[in-house]
């Protein structure tokens, strides 16, 4: 049985994905190497990370800002130079705002900073955990060993590692206010994205098409605005508070277990 039928469609807007059974394309050789890969490369960066401090973490953060800049500068200048069309390279989807997201986040302490910094944390760690388990861009396309889908892997990879460190050892504690930043900086994006899709016809923040979920395609079509506004609610409301009401559960089930703790000592 074949695992996944793709249709690549890309005169000048529309990019659309069908998949088959089973699940996706997630049991495919090339996704079982990568998934394995990135859970191994988690489980040995976190473990040699557990100890560092939040000086050493930041300096990370801007090691990690340096290379993904580099890598999307790279990726960019290549899909140019291959006359690929602009959807293939614009920096304005979900997981490309983390660019501008990291570089902000090490602005020094204050409002921008948590802005950057919330984003990464609360945007940025389910982001490459969903790419990773649902490709529906290179990894979906092309060779395991080819140039976009390692770039695709590492970037995604780094996204995770930093949010997860951000936590762990940068001192980042989520509050219910950081939505507004969280939401200011997706609208912020969506404003332009909507511009150029419309005269580009590109897919920024997949306001455009329904990339890869086929079941959204005919509220697509019956109503333009309607799918542009519940896919931005999607990535600018449902992620903040889906990853903050997590968080709070996890902080609950920490503080039971540490009074317990307390209790039998």
């Amino acid at each position: 049985m074949r695992y996944t039928t793709l249709m690549y469609i890309s005169a000048t807007q529309d990019i659309a994905f069908i998949w088959y059974l089973p699940y996706l394309q997630l049991w495919s050789r090339c996704l079982q190497v990568y998934l394995f890969a990135f859970i191994l490369l988690s489980a040995v960066l976190l473990y040699l990370s557990r100890a560092i401090t939040p000086e050493r973490e930041r300096k990370n953060r801007f090691i990690i800002a340096v290379s993904v800049t580099v890598m999307e500068i790279i990726k960019i200048w290549l899909r140019i130079y291959k006359g690929q069309h602009v959807d293939s390279w614009i920096p304005l989807y979900y997981c490309s705002l983390y660019i501008f997201a990291i570089w902000v986040s090490l602005l020094p302490d204050g409002f921008w900073s948590r802005i950057g910094k919330t984003y990464i944390a609360m945007g940025g760690i389910m982001g490459a955990i969903i790419f990773t388990l649902v490709p529906t861009t290179s990894l979906g396309i092309y060779p395991a060993l080819h140039p976009a889908s390692l770039h695709s892997f590492l970037y995604h990879f780094l996204m995770f590692y930093s949010g997860i460190t951000l936590f762990v050892r940068g001192g980042y504690r989520p509050v219910a206010f950081d939505f507004w930043g969280y939401f200011g900086f997706l609208s912020a994006a969506a404003i332009p994205s909507v511009i150029i899709n419309r005269y580009l016809g590109t897919n920024c923040l997949f306001l455009n098409n329904a990339f890869g979920l086929p079941m959204l395609q005919p509220l697509r079509e019956s109503s333009h605005i309607t799918y542009m506004l519940i896919v931005f609610l999607a990535q600018a409301v449902l992620m903040f508070w889906g990853n903050y009401l997590f968080y709070r559960i996890a902080l609950r089930i920490r503080e039971k277990r540490l009074s317990l703790a307390s209790k039998n000592n």
